[in-house]
């Protein structure tokens, strides 16, 4: 009996390191390939500049800078940064209007609340299974609201959705057309956030269970949040959303732009799952 007893405990304990949270990750499981699976961090990818440390946002919709400071002296004023120009892993704080000629991962850093497992960015391709290709890509997937800031919402693999929480995927109300995921059965006017608007107590149920929140990081004109999202992939094209299309492929190489503030994209990283 004792040695039974003493069996289900251990079963029990490995249970609960299997499915325990690791540091600096989102739980939930997403295929990015026929054979590659991947968990996100838990926020972008930020570089605080008095101490020189890598660290993830502290919450998945935390955006520090966007794009308001580049240009000015905001970007010299700013304590830490969450864009970056392409390739700047093995320098963080580079200030070029130009991309690096060679890619050094961000992921290559320590991260100080990352763990101490090995992160990267996505290829574009990556991107393009992930939003289009996976099974049941678009019930998987929804524009939505965290504590009032907008962006899109992943859901992993095998989600499930917890007792209480709602979701509302776009399903229904887009298709895929080539690269891109265009909302056609809606009023252009309607916001798409609205119908996954969630508090930080309601967000922390649907986080627990594995979704992942990628927040929008440009603003427009004199808007007061961010209403583009720009996010770099690790073959140098920008995986780009707004409110009514979401460009999975990936628009325009870092090397086909002129314009320096074009050149500044936020990062976020992922690790394989083995």
């Amino acid at each position: 009996m004792k040695k039974i007893l003493f069996g289900a405990l251990c079963a029990s304990v490995l249970l609960a390191s299997c499915s325990s949270k690791e540091e600096g990750t989102i739980n939930g499981v997403f295929s990015v390939s026929e054979t590659q699976k991947v968990k996100f961090s838990s926020g972008n990818f930020q570089y605080e500049k008095a101490t020189k440390t890598c660290k993830f946002a502290d919450h998945q919709w935390d955006v520090v800078l966007g794009d308001k400071g580049y240009g000015s002296d905001t970007y010299e004023k700013a304590e830490v940064l969450d864009m970056f120009s392409w390739g700047t892993g093995d320098n963080p704080r580079i200030e070029s209007l130009k991309p690096e000629s060679t890619f050094t991962d961000w992921g290559t850093n320590k991260i100080v609340n990352g763990g101490n497992d090995p992160w990267r960015t996505l290829t574009s391709e990556e991107w393009v299974f992930l939003l289009q290709k996976r099974a049941n890509a678009l019930s998987l997937l929804a524009y939505g609201m965290v504590d009032n800031s907008q962006g899109i919402i992943l859901l992993p693999d095998d989600w499930k959705l917890p007792e209480g929480a709602k979701f509302a995927s776009l399903a229904d109300t887009a298709k895929n057309v080539g690269g891109d995921i265009k909302i056609n059965k809606m009023p252009r006017e309607a916001d798409l956030t609205k119908l996954n608007a969630y508090s930080v107590a309601d967000w922390a149920k649907m986080e627990n269970a594995g979704a992942v929140f990628i927040p929008f990081t440009r603003w427009y004109s004199n808007n007061e949040t961010p209403v583009y999202g720009y996010y770099w992939t690790a073959d140098g094209k920008q995986m780009y959303f707004q409110h009514n299309t979401i460009y999975a492929k990936g628009t325009s190489d870092c090397t086909g732009r002129q314009r320096g503030d074009y050149y500044y994209k936020a990062v976020r990283l992922v690790k394989d799952v083995k």
